[in-house]
């Protein structure tokens, strides 16, 4: 199951964006998405759509593929939520 800290990586990724790049977009300190990221702290359901929105990416399609929101801890699954959060271009 995708953890909010690997959607927020994937995220991030997907947008080939720094931890600082996203927080400045999101009006966040750097060390919030560095936290949520390691798994320190959850973040709220609107706080996650914010990062997804920060990111530029679309939210509707973030949230409809549930099948490839799948990340295994040995990162099986990581190129199938990257292709499905990639912004179109």
């Amino acid at each position: 199951m995708t953890t909010a800290g690997n959607l927020i990586w994937l995220a991030r990724d997907a947008s080939h964006l720094t931890q600082k790049e996203l927080a400045d977009r999101a009006g966040v300190p750097q060390s919030t998405i560095s936290s949520i990221e390691r798994g320190h702290r959850q973040p709220s359901v609107e706080f996650l759509i914010k990062i997804i929105q920060a990111a530029g990416l679309d939210l509707r399609l973030v949230l409809s593929q549930p099948d490839q929101n799948e990340v295994g801890l040995d990162g099986s699954g990581v190129d199938a939520v990257r292709a499905a959060m990639r912004p179109p271009r």
